[in-house]
């Protein structure tokens, strides 16, 4: 329980964050250099005692800042998370890295396996499933994968080894560049 107007913790080491919406008072965590915002969602900080950060969104939205040396309230390099989104900071080089989470989970909530079944589907179509399904953007010429197609039926597993199985049935491959999947011949 949080005194006062301010909803605020100080990290070192690892945590997982469930924070209740309540717009009047953000919930603020100071991890070494880095402040995370929000004002409802889930989230994972892991603060290294090297002065690394990794914060990396399940639901919602965040935002993520370094903060000036010696002063909590100057911000710089600020970054807005969503979900299967994580942001990694180095001291040494002083950036923030935004990329895609290693293992992205379903963008509803509660998070829950996702299983589809694809039968001679387009695989445009499939691809803006998983899109939606994941909340992550997933891109590709349209007109180069018109006449692909599947027929997979996709049990519990990852995305990444859902997109093994896509890219291997089809004579495709993909690339993970910074916050998007990049499906190609």
């Amino acid at each position: 329980m949080f005194a006062g107007t301010n909803r605020e913790v100080y990290l070192v080491g690892s945590a997982f964050f469930e924070v209740v919406k309540n717009p009047a008072r953000p919930f603020r965590v100071y991890a070494n250099r880095l402040t995370t915002e929000v004002l409802g969602t889930s989230f994972a900080i892991s603060a290294a005692p090297t002065g690394g950060v990794r914060v990396a969104v399940k639901t919602g939205k965040v935002a993520v800042f370094e903060q000036a040396r010696g002063n909590r309230q100057a911000r710089t390099n600020r970054v807005l998370l969503l979900p299967n989104e994580q942001v990694t900071f180095a001291p040494n080089r002083a950036e923030l890295v935004k990329s895609v989470v290693s293992k992205p989970v379903s963008a509803g909530l509660p998070a829950q396996p996702l299983s589809f079944t694809f039968r001679r589907t387009p695989l445009t179509q499939v691809l803006h499933t998983l899109e939606k399904a994941y909340g992550i953007s997933i891109q590709f010429d349209e007109a180069a994968l018109a006449r692909a197609t599947l027929t997979a039926r996709l049990e519990d597993t990852s995305l990444f080894e859902k997109l093994d199985i896509i890219t291997a049935s089809t004579g495709t491959t993909y690339q993970v560049q910074e916050r998007q999947i990049v499906v190609g011949f």
